[in-house]
């Protein structure tokens, strides 16, 4: 079809069904296109007609509908049928968005340099989370905490409401660059972590995180 053809040429990333039947699939070089079940294209949106760049990394639809767009020049959030928004270095959003993860209700969003979250209302904009890595790779929920990769290790970050702050645990040590995190489906207490060297694990316990260690054999760059 046309609309596979235009994907293709513009280099898939990655898809996601949306909640009212359509996909939504994401370029490096084209944007955003919006097609029906038949495959047929609906609307395409890109830099030439609003969005801050063409490059889309990540894609995560919010509770009213609205998509969330990670770029290669900050976030975008749009109603996919209604105006951008556009949040970057401007609404306190610095580096390149790697991830977004929603963690207590909340938008957050993983740059080069460091780890944001959204706060919300008629001045809506990113705040930095300080007690996580400075830059940051991926971001995962497990046993009620935010974990973060990065190139300082991995960070637990565990929402606090009564004293209304995160509380940080560094697991891994801030020598070991991390890429990756990915929750076992078979055990809900442990996580598998991508580093620039290997693979490993990290298991939570009563008493906390566990460094379990890396995977023997395995000495590649892990990303996925």
């Amino acid at each position: 079809s046309d609309a596979a053809a235009q994907i293709q040429q513009n280099a898939l990333y990655s898809a996601r069904w949306l909640d009212d039947g359509r996909l939504a699939v994401t370029t490096l070089r084209g944007g955003l296109f919006l097609l029906d079940t038949q495959g047929r294209l609906l609307r395409h949106l890109s830099h030439a007609n609003g969005l801050r760049s063409d490059m889309l990394l990540g894609l995560l639809q919010g509770r009213h509908g609205g998509l969330w767009l990670a770029t290669g020049n900050g976030i975008a959030r749009i109603g996919v049928d209604a105006p951008l928004t556009v949040f970057d270095a401007r609404t306190g959003l610095r580096g390149e968005v790697q991830a977004l993860h929603r963690y207590a209700g909340a938008l957050y969003a993983g740059t080069t340099e460091g780890l944001f979250r959204l706060r919300a209302g008629v001045d809506a904009g990113f705040e930095e989370i300080s007690q996580a890595p400075a830059g940051n790779w991926d971001l995962a929920t497990v046993d009620g905490d935010l974990l973060a990769a990065g190139d300082e290790g991995v960070v637990a970050l565990h929402d606090d409401p009564a004293q209304h702050q995160l509380d940080a645990t560094r697991i891994v040590s801030n020598k070991q660059l991390t890429l990756a995190l990915q929750p076992s489906r078979f055990d809900p207490d442990r996580v598998f972590v991508g580093y620039a060297n290997g693979f490993g694990a990290l298991h939570h316990t009563p008493q906390g995180w566990i460094d379990e260690g890396r995977i023997p054999g395995i000495d590649e760059e892990i990303r996925t």
